[in-house]
């Protein structure tokens, strides 16, 4: 710990020095309060000034008020060597500034024992100052977090619009091709195609039929995110039914492809004698779709070419069993206990809410399930969860809270329609 000591020439003043020096203290000298007063606005000042009352340029007591006038945040601990005639003031000077006052001369035990004192609270004043900027920043983040939510929110209340009207003209599309299939049909016994070259008749013949399966099977495709979107989407019947769990997974796929078709080897080990189990199916959709993702950001953030993500279902006679585990660079022990805090995030900043693990383990909690994180074989976490099948068996009741989507899942909802055909 650091000490600015300010005092005038005299012989008890030459002892402070070593008295300090030797309980451990930095010491910087000054005997005058210009200078002193120089130290303490530069940056990083000592957090302990040892002051005395009369300085020349400005005395301790003018130095007080200064400190203590300067962002109304004092960074400096002042103690005022104080002569015995002027006790009296010194009630006014420890409400604009100082911090403690001794008398001079001081006594070595009792001067050890002030600095001590100053020190501890200064100590803990750092540490409120830090906690202070730590939640000032973590304020702002969230806030700006809870603007982006709401912005994606509001976006993915109009991916779900979208998703509703496109369903007309896709109709239309569909009807026709078919419609025009069938013409097609009927016109190639009227046709001579002994009066076209060959090979145009040849392709006519043999590419037309190809160009309208194409057309349909891109139709089929659109049609099917449609539904899946508009089904996610859907928030007033999520009630605990019986569900085949395989096709929560499928549309949690569906509503993911864009996160793991380029560089992630999508891996399904699925039990085929996996029983049907009542639970709200929305919700594990949502679990889902956040494993698979902090999957695939694990993957990307470790530069692999092609990383592998593996979702094994089992079960046993009392639960069904869900694995998603990923060869990504995994969870450090030291915070596994940590990500099911709300706002907690490994990842960089502006990558993830902290909230998606926090929401699927609420979830899984409110089946009556178990999520347990460990390491994968392959490298990476590995999350496995448990639901029971007599978890609201026979029950039929509506939720308590709305699906919460993962703002940072809406984009690829929408970037998704690039490249399905």
């Amino acid at each position: 710990m650091r000490v600015l000591v300010a005092t005038k020439p005299s012989a008890w003043a030459q002892q402070l020095p070593q008295w300090l020096q030797d309980w451990g203290y930095e010491v910087t000298s000054t005997s005058d309060g210009n200078e002193a007063l120089k130290i303490l606005q530069a940056d990083n000042p000592p957090p302990l000034l040892l002051a005395e009352w009369q300085l020349p340029g400005i005395d301790g007591t003018e130095l007080c008020r200064l400190l203590s006038r300067t962002d109304g945040v004092i960074c400096t601990y002042a103690i005022l060597l104080t002569p015995p005639q002027m006790l009296e003031q010194v009630a006014d000077l420890l409400q604009h500034g100082a911090g403690d006052f001794i008398l001079c001369p001081p006594e070595s035990l009792e001067l050890r024992s002030r600095l001590a004192a100053g020190y501890r609270i200064m100590s803990e004043q750092n540490k409120l100052r830090m906690q202070m900027k730590m939640m000032e920043e973590l304020a702002e983040s969230r806030f700006r977090q809870l603007i982006h939510a709401d912005r994606l929110a509001a976006l993915g209340t109009m991916a779900a619009g979208v998703a509703h009207e496109i369903s007309t003209p896709l109709a239309f599309i569909c009807s026709s091709v078919e419609l025009l299939e069938m013409y097609w049909d009927d016109l190639i016994p009227t046709v001579d195609f002994s009066k076209l070259p060959e090979q145009r008749a040849g392709l006519l013949q043999s590419d037309i039929p190809k160009v309208h399966q194409t057309i349909l099977r891109g139709v089929e495709r659109i049609n099917g995110l449609v539904s899946t979107l508009n089904t996610f989407s859907r928030r007033g019947d999520d009630t605990f039914i019986k569900t085949d769990l395989h096709e929560c997974l499928n549309n949690a796929r569906e509503l993911c492809i864009n996160v793991v078709k380029y560089t992630i080897d999508l891996q399904l080990d699925l039990d085929a004698d996996l029983p049907e189990i009542r639970v709200r199916p929305r919700q594990i959709e949502q679990v889902l779709i956040n494993l698979i993702k902090n999957a695939a950001d694990a993957i990307n953030a470790n530069d692999e070419t092609e990383g592998v993500l593996r979702i094994t279902t089992t079960h046993t006679d009392d639960a069904a069993i869900l694995i998603v585990e990923d060869s990504g660079p995994g969870i450090p022990p030291e915070h596994i206990d940590k990500v099911w805090e709300a706002f907690y995030t490994t990842k960089a900043a502006g990558k993830g809410t902290g909230l998606g693990l926090p929401i699927t383990r609420g979830i899984i909690e409110d089946h009556g399930g178990t999520i347990i994180l460990d390491t994968s074989p392959l490298g990476g976490a590995r999350f496995t969860i448990n639901l029971p099948f007599n978890h609201h068996a026979g029950q039929s009741e509506e939720p308590e809270l709305a699906v919460i989507i993962d703002p940072q899942v809406s984009p690829e909802l929408i970037e998704k329609n690039s490249g399905l055909i």
